[in-house]
């Protein structure tokens, strides 16, 4: 099933759809990652690609989130080096790396992006936007 695979691409950040047995190929894949650090897939998958993340990644991806008057959380988790690399990453020609790029940043910044465009021109072009957006503090 190709949601199936999309979804499990997407997760993973390892394409192994074209393998002769893929089911083989996943589990062999599962059975030398950690299992609880899917971010990790990802950071493997930019750095494969020639797409450093910051290091370390604790330090330059995240910003400490504060609590207000009444405890609840505030700010964004993604720092302004996690932003520019999930930008980039978004840019590549990779559609489900940048994918995973997109989710990435919904997760960790309270600024909300539209839905990415798949088509890479219009990707390229909205990351660009997107990110003159943020540079100039809007």
């Amino acid at each position: 099933d190709s949601e199936v695979v999309d979804a499990l691409v997407g997760l993973t950040c390892v394409d192994l759809s074209r393998a002769e047995d893929r089911a083989y190929a996943w589990w062999s894949w599962w059975d030398t990652v950690r299992k609880d650090d899917a971010f990790s897939w990802f950071l493997a998958a930019c750095a494969t690609r020639g797409l450093p993340s910051p290091q370390p990644v604790a330090d330059h991806f995240f910003r400490p989130m504060r609590p207000d008057a009444q405890g609840t959380l505030q700010g964004s988790m993604l720092s302004n080096d996690g932003a520019a690399f999930l930008l980039e990453v978004m840019r590549t020609d990779d559609d489900w790396l940048a994918r995973r790029a997109w989710r990435e940043w919904q997760r960790r910044s309270s600024v909300q992006l539209d839905e990415m465009p798949r088509n890479p021109e219009a990707r390229h072009l909205w990351v660009n936007q997107w990110a003159e957006s943020l540079a100039a503090g809007r």
